[in-house]
C-alpha cells in the first residue's frame, strides 16, 4: 500500500484539490454532521498527507456539505427515475458515490494520476484516465441517451471558453441527458487567498450567477433545476454557491 502514499505526494496544482471534498466528508462523517461517508474515513485515515490546514475551515465543510447532499439527491431521483441508469463522473477523484448508488452504471474518469490513486481505493469497472478537456473521452462511453453527468468541485478551475467547450461537446452529443454542476460566485474568480486550496497552483476561474447564462451559449442545454445554498458565519458570508442541473435536447 505504499503505492498510494507515494502517489498523495505527488498530486499537484489541481490535482491535489480532490482531498478538499473527500477530507471534510470524512469530517463530517466523524463529527456525525450530515454526511455520512465511511468509505472517506477510511481513506483519509490511511493517506499520509497534512489535512491540518483545513481543520477549521469552516466555510468549506459547509460547501462539501451542501453540494454533496445536493449532488446525491440528484443522482437518487435520477437512478430511481432511469430504467438502465448511466453516470459519468468527470473529474472523480476520490468520490464514493457510487458506492451508495450501485444500481448504475458509473464511469470514472480525472486525469492518469487521480485515476491510478482510486485504483488503490476502489474496484471500477469504466475508469477513464484523461482529461476531461481531451474529448476523446466521449468514445469510452457506450450510451448516448439518457446519461447524467456530474461534474463537481472542477468547473472553478477552467476558464470560460473551457467551460463552454466541455458543456457544447455534452450537449452536442448526448440526447435527453442531466448535467449537474457546482459553481461558484463570481466574486469568488481570482480570489487571492484560501484556506483549503492553494490558489497560486489552482485558482478559481469561472464563476456563474445563473443556468440563464449558460442557456444564452446556445449549446443545447436548457435549465431544468437550479440549487441555491449559503450561509453567514461569524459576519463572513457565503453566498452564490449552487448546483445547476441542466437538460441536453
Amino acid at each position: 500500500m505504499e503505492y498510494a502514499k507515494h502517489y498523495v505526494v505527488k498530486l499537484t496544482n489541481v490535482s491535489e484539490t480532490l482531498l478538499v471534498p473527500l477530507y471534510f466528508k470524512a469530517k463530517e462523517t466523524i463529527e456525525k454532521g450530515v454526511v455520512d461517508d465511511e468509505s472517506a474515513v477510511k481513506i483519509v485515515r490511511y493517506l499520509n498527507y497534512d489535512f491540518s490546514r483545513m481543520q477549521s475551515d469552516i466555510g468549506t465543510q459547509w460547501v462539501i456539505r451542501s453540494r454533496t447532499c445536493v449532488l446525491d439527491q440528484i443522482a437518487r431521483e435520477y437512478v430511481s427515475h432511469t430504467v438502465h441508469p448511466v453516470i459519468v463522473n468527470l473529474g472523480a477523484g476520490l468520490d464514493t458515490r457510487a458506492s451508495r448508488l450501485k444500481a448504475a452504471k458509473w464511469y470514472q474518469l480525472d486525469l492518469k494520476l487521480p485515476i491510478e490513486l482510486r485504483r488503490v481505493f476502489f474496484n471500477d469497472s469504466n475508469l477513464i484516465a484523461k482529461s476531461f478537456l481531451d474529448f476523446s473521452w466521449i468514445n469510452d462511453v457506450e450510451e448516448r441517451d439518457g446519461v447524467l453527468f456530474i461534474i463537481e468541485g472542477a468547473l472553478m478551475y477552467m476558464d470560460e471558453q473551457q467551460v463552454k467547450g466541455l458543456l457544447r461537446v455534452i450537449g452536442n452529443h448526448f440526447t435527453h441527458s442531466l448535467v449537474a454542476f457546482d459553481t461558484i460566485p463570481k466574486s469568488y474568480v481570482n480570489l487571492r487567498k484560501h484556506q483549503s486550496i492553494n490558489m497560486d497552483t489552482a485558482p478559481f476561474k469561472w464563476g456563474n450567477y445563473s443556468a440563464r447564462e449558460v442557456e444564452r451559449w446556445h449549446l443545447g442545454l436548457h435549465a431544468f433545476r437550479t440549487f441555491h445554498y449559503g450561509f453567514s458565519f461569524n459576519l463572513r458570508a457565503y453566498y452564490g454557491f449552487k448546483v445547476l442541473l441542466m437538460k441536453c435536447d
